[in-house]
């Protein structure tokens, strides 16, 4: 999945209609499994048009649980090291197809790159 894709942004739909307002703790465990492995990682932005209501629930999850440098909360978008963006939209989309709640496209997708396609 490219980041800041039509996918992604699915994803974070999804992940919104299935869990609602139990998605802070869907983000709370993709937080708690998350290792960060070292060297080099680009800040990226995830904005609202990608994440949708999503964005204000992780901006609380993240400023709660996670230290300062991985991340940056901004008005309008929230900057985050590569890898953990990675991490959560995989985290949402593995609890989305284990719940049955995936589309088509986001499972296809996540067996794709778990094949390296």
């Amino acid at each position: 999945m490219e980041l800041g894709s039509e996918l992604e942004a699915a994803v974070w739909a999804a992940a919104w209609s299935a869990f609602g307002k139990s998605l802070d703790d869907e983000l709370m465990g993709a937080l708690a499994l998350f290792r960060r492995r070292p060297g080099f990682d680009d800040m990226l932005r995830l904005h609202a048009r990608t994440a949708g209501p999503g964005l204000d629930i992780l901006a609380t999850v993240l400023s709660r649980h996670c230290r300062p440098g991985v991340y940056q909360l901004k008005r309008d978008f929230i900057e985050m090291r590569y890898q953990l963006r990675w991490h959560i939209v995989r985290h949402l989309q593995a609890r989305l197809i284990s719940d049955g709640q995936a589309s088509s496209a986001i499972r296809d997708d996540f067996i794709a790159v778990d094949l390296g396609l």
